[in-house]
């Protein structure tokens, strides 16, 4: 019998290679209906995933775990819990609200899902409203990309939170400065990662006040976080900060994960792999800056750097890439990005023992291939074709 899960992600990939192939008309559509239509599938989809996925290692394991000791008050930067998370504390509240209203873990790995559902649905209404970004095709191919609805719905992550927060922050850099950085500061005060894209917004952003804005919160939207943490548990709330700010995941399959041990000398080879893929971030943002290349394809050159040097790119950092593709109307590389990583990511959420790396080799290659097409093509152009009168 075939998994339900399964079918829809083999349903997802075969309905993203035939929208950018065949291209109809009404995909490319940004009226009204079609963008209620794009919005609704999305959400259908990804509640139905969601529903049938029930708790996954994260949702129902550590998540659940801390949420409930935070409910319950205790320290979760304490020495006890130093391998279970290393968040901001913005998402862990969230965890032990929902941990103390909900009855057992099954509702509690379902609602926490909620934020990611939404902000999936938000995306497609940002990418398809002709007032934002315009882009028929790649809201719906938001709509039913497998590798959003595997992250989202089955595994429970929240990465599309922190990439609508970016993505509305970068729209609005010229135009709100200080909305913009608001949005940055929560981006980041949910998942660090969004930091690493700072210089590539900075760099294309001309009011300097709104440098400003997008640097103070970066700064200050993480440290009020962990301000008012520590008023409440004071003890290690450095300690906290060191884990989340000096972020390193356990070694997951993706990325340069594979040569790292579990030796000490495999933990500071992490931690050179992280510095050299941050600094090749860097290096591609001032690249992208003086070839002019759009906002959208320079985060995505940094998105997919990051997601194949990084030794802690874990299967959620995948869907990263996705959003600034479709933003820059880069359908084809979602197509191949899709297509050389579904098998990865399926083995990765079923397989109970040992794995076959070669198979997490393909989807190196994949990520590797996309960059490097990027690096070829990345044209000179606008960053949307309404970006000068942006906004929320």
């Amino acid at each position: 019998m075939v998994n339900p899960l399964f079918a829809i992600l083999i349903l997802s990939w075969l309905g993203t290679l035939l929208l950018v192939i065949v291209r109809p008309r009404w995909s490319r559509s940004v009226s009204r209906r079609s963008l209620i239509l794009a919005m609704l599938a999305c959400l259908s989809i990804r509640l139905v995933t969601a529903l049938l996925s029930g708790p996954s290692v994260d949702t129902g394991g550590y998540d659940y775990r801390v949420g409930q000791a935070l409910a319950s008050g205790q320290d979760i930067f304490s020495p006890h819990y130093v391998n279970q998370q290393n968040y901001i504390p913005f998402l862990v509240w969230w965890w032990a609200a929902i941990a103390r209203l909900t009855p057992n873990v099954w509702w509690f790995a379902f609602v926490i899902k909620a934020p990611a559902l939404l902000a999936d649905v938000a995306l497609v209404w940002y990418l398809m409203s002709p007032a934002r970004l315009g882009r028929g095709l790649g809201g719906w191919l938001l709509a039913i990309n497998p590798i959003s609805i595997a992250i989202t719905s089955i595994l429970g992550q929240f990465d599309g939170v922190v990439v609508i927060l970016l993505l509305m922050a970068v729209n609005n850099r010229d135009t709100n400065g200080r909305r913009a950085g608001i949005l940055y500061g929560l981006s980041a005060a949910v998942k660090t990662w969004s930091a690493f894209f700072a210089p590539t917004v900075l760099l294309r952003t001309m009011s300097h006040r709104a440098w400003g804005y997008l640097i103070a919160g970066i700064a200050a939207v993480p440290l009020l976080c962990f301000g008012v943490y520590g008023l409440v548990y004071p003890a290690h709330v450095i300690d906290g900060m060191r884990r989340a700010f000096g972020y390193q995941n356990l070694p997951s399959d993706f990325g340069t994960a594979y040569l790292i041990s579990n030796s000490t000398a495999g933990a500071h080879l992490e931690s050179v792999l992280n510095l050299c893929a941050g600094l090749a971030v860097l290096v591609l943002a001032l690249v992208g800056a003086r070839r002019q290349w759009s906002v959208w394809d320079a985060i995505a050159v940094g998105a997919l750097t990051l997601c194949a040097l990084s030794p802690s790119t874990s299967p959620q950092y995948l869907v990263w890439p996705v959003a600034f593709l479709l933003a820059s109307a880069r359908y084809r590389a979602v197509a191949i990005y899709c297509t050389g990583l579904l098998l990865p990511l399926t083995i990765y959420m079923t397989a109970t023992g040992p794995r076959d790396h070669a198979v997490f080799i393909v989807g190196e290659l994949t990520v590797v291939l996309v960059w490097a097409w990027l690096l070829l093509t990345a044209p000179r152009q606008a960053d949307s074709p309404v970006h000068a009168a942006s906004a929320l």
